[in-house]
């Protein structure tokens, strides 16, 4: 059926007594696209903008009064062009190939308005619209003489682009404490509240470096200038006398329990990361150095391997997760909302849960638990990710080595704390150095005796210092 024939050809002359065969043809013809085309086009169109459109029964008549509604003026058109041109800034949310074709589109329609713009103006114009990061790249523009086409602009600073996401360092901003217990301890007069972020109260004397009558802070405590009470030799002389010094750690690992087998969504992450090798659909190993993840605290965790890794949701969907890297130094599985944004998934939060869409088709979904937001996965590909290999057990496992790292942070100049602790770590070195893993000869390995329990002493790190 001819839909548009009645906006293609007017309207014929009305029927007759003596009108022919192929006449009344053509007549009914164009009534019924004349009808259709009417109900479509009223039927698309709101009611209040309906009720501003004079009616008619030609279609095509209503079409042109349509138009006349809808007239903009070219100058304005251009204008709004030139200021999104000028203003345009590429911000590395897409590609920056769709950034130098945008610009090229409205290039393209400035032309169709008698605003022709030269290809090498519009060429320099887009490499200034490019932000800081492409500085070494304008400079090696701007030192040749031979002009780039906009086909090899395009090339190029895709090239520069894909440097500049290998040397860009991954980021998840994770900094996770267990529950506040209530305000901190008094000391003196003031009081110090429990800090919920991760880091570390420093106890050496040696730091203390304020001097009697200099100008500066005012100390609270001895009411000296030059020092704050931090600082001070007497406040802390006073605390040693007062009470017993501690050293406080915040240490994700060990203040929550989170299971292995669960994945978070994050909105803070830039790469999806997994603290085990299971589900990996191919992996490729890195050498130490060659890719770090920065966490909330500003270390860096050390990528071991990256993939593609496959997560079967609660409704049967395979969620293939490109680019995620192992780390087996983190807590908690990380799904990062700007990786799936960039392949066409959607988020859609609300109430106590979300929703996960691709292509207008919802594929799973999460609750929120803990704060934290957690994607439902099929219950037997959840029990499957349980069964982990014998690097993560290791990786996972509070056992010495953690706790002398720790301590050799502060081999330079430590303090008491620090040494009550290295005093307990011989100890336990001393109590543990017969225990071993032993096994008979059967068909099933059997574990006879573990110094796990005896390890476990040590999984709350603040008791020890």
């Amino acid at each position: 059926m001819d839909l548009d024939y009645a906006l293609r050809v007017d309207a014929p002359a009305a029927l007759t007594a003596e009108s022919s065969t192929e006449q009344n043809a053509a007549y009914e013809k164009w009534e019924h696209s004349n009808r259709i085309s009417l109900m479509i086009m009223k039927g698309s169109i709101t009611t209040a903008i309906r009720g501003a459109i004079p009616d008619s029964d030609n279609a095509k008549l209503y079409l042109a009064h349509i138009e006349e509604q809808f007239q903009g003026s070219s100058k304005a058109h251009a204008t709004t062009l030139i200021t999104k041109m000028v203003t345009l800034k590429y911000s590395g949310s897409n590609g920056v190939r769709e950034h130098i074709l945008r610009m090229n589109d409205m290039a393209s329609q400035l032309k169709g308005l008698d605003m022709k713009i030269s290809e090498g103006f519009l060429v320099h114009f887009i490499i200034t619209s490019l932000p800081a990061q492409f500085g070494l790249f304008k400079i090696n523009y701007n030192t040749q003489k031979r002009k780039w086409k906009m086909s090899e602009l395009i090339s190029m600073c895709v090239q520069e682009e894909e440097r500049l996401k290998s040397e860009q360092l991954d980021s998840a901003h994770v900094a996770i404490t267990g529950p506040s217990k209530g305000k901190g301890k008094k000391f003196g007069k003031g009081s110090m509240q429990g800090n919920k972020s991760a880091s570390v109260i420093k106890t050496d004397k040696a730091s203390s470096s304020g001097t009697k009558g200099s100008s500066g802070p005012r100390c609270h405590f001895c009411k000296d200038k030059g020092h704050m009470r931090k600082e001070c030799l007497k406040f802390r002389e006073w605390l040693e006398k007062k009470c017993n010094l501690s050293i406080c750690f915040c240490y994700e690992s060990y203040t929550i329990d989170v299971p292995l087998n669960a994945w978070w969504v994050d909105t803070g992450v830039t790469v999806h990361i997994s603290n085990s090798l299971q589900g990996f659909l191919s992996v490729k190993k890195l050498n130490k150095g060659d890719r770090n993840v920065l966490v909330g605290n500003g270390e860096k965790a050390q990528v071991e391997a990256v993939g593609t890794l496959r997560l079967v949701l609660e409704s049967g969907f395979n969620l293939d997760l490109v680019d995620t890297v192992y780390v087996p130094s983190m807590t908690r599985n990380l799904i990062s909302v700007s990786r799936l944004d960039a392949y066409g998934y959607l988020f859609k939060f609300e109430n106590t849960g979300f929703s996960l869409s691709l292509y207008s088709r919802v594929i799973g979904s999460g609750l929120l638990e803990e704060n934290l937001y957690k994607l439902l996965l099929n219950a037997s590909f959840t029990e499957s990710l349980k069964t982990m290999n014998v690097n993560d057990v290791v990786a996972k496992t509070c056992d010495i080595a953690y706790v002398v790292g720790m301590l050799g942070r502060y081999q330079i100049n430590p303090g008491m704390g620090h040494w009550k602790a290295a005093k307990k770590v011989i100890r336990y070195l001393q109590g543990t150095k017969d225990f071993m893993l032993t096994s008979k000869k059967s068909d099933n390995l059997e574990n006879l005796h573990s110094s796990k329990s005896s390890v476990l002493e040590f999984r709350d790190f603040e008791q020890l210092i």
